[in-house]
């Protein structure tokens, strides 16, 4: 009779009551909801760093192009004087044949020649792993909270200098979006060049 009192006592301390569990599982809870946030703030600053980098590495591809071949063109299919790369979390961009095919050189892009035409001017590269035989983008704006989508504005001046400016903006670009001031400080920050002022970002009107 003793032995089996205590073999009771002992079954009923190796596992917790429901009180016990619920317990934990509130204070697990917890720290996730604590911890999350950090997380994901974190996880946006890699991806802040990231785009900058791809566009840093955009501006460092087109002037030793320019330098070496002197091909980079400031022009657009909207009229105006300055060409531009601008990327969503969707797609990239180009202002020029000629940018584009300096970017397919050096692993942006590929099937240059297959782009999508936008509004039937714009040279656009969806995002893609392999494109299924269209041409494609191989970056994408990785970013969602402080920007969404960003550009490098190309200039050339009267003594064929190249000029690279930066723009970022909250918007999801599927139509004529002008720069996002707070995004695009910040975004230029990273990218350690100036702003683009009142840019706008990919067509205009």
């Amino acid at each position: 009779m003793l032995n089996e009192i205590k073999n009771k006592r002992k079954m009923k301390k190796k596992g917790f009551t429901l009180i016990e569990l619920i317990v934990v599982i509130a204070i697990l809870a917890a720290l996730s909801a604590l911890a999350f946030p950090s997380v994901s703030h974190f996880v946006e600053q890699a991806n802040n760093v990231a785009d900058a980098q791809h566009a840093r590495s955009i501006c460092s591809v087109l002037l030793c192009s320019h330098v070496l071949y002197g091909n980079v063109t400031a022009e657009n299919p909207w009229g105006e004087k300055h060409g531009y790369v601008y990327v969503d979390d969707d797609e990239l961009r180009v202002s020029s044949m000629a940018v584009a095919k300096i970017l397919e050189e050096n692993g942006f892009i590929e099937n240059v020649g297959k782009a999508t035409m936008r509004s039937g001017k714009e040279l656009t590269y969806p995002f893609s792993s392999n494109g299924g035989g269209k041409g494609f983008s191989k970056i994408r704006c990785q970013s969602h909270n402080l920007w969404s989508a960003y550009q490098v504005t190309i200039r050339v001046d009267d003594n064929k200098n190249v000029r690279f400016s930066y723009t970022a903006t909250t918007g999801n670009g599927s139509s004529t979006t002008k720069d996002n001031g707070a995004a695009t400080e910040a975004f230029s920050r990273l990218c350690q060049g100036r702003s683009s002022g009142d840019t706008e970002m990919g067509e205009s009107k």
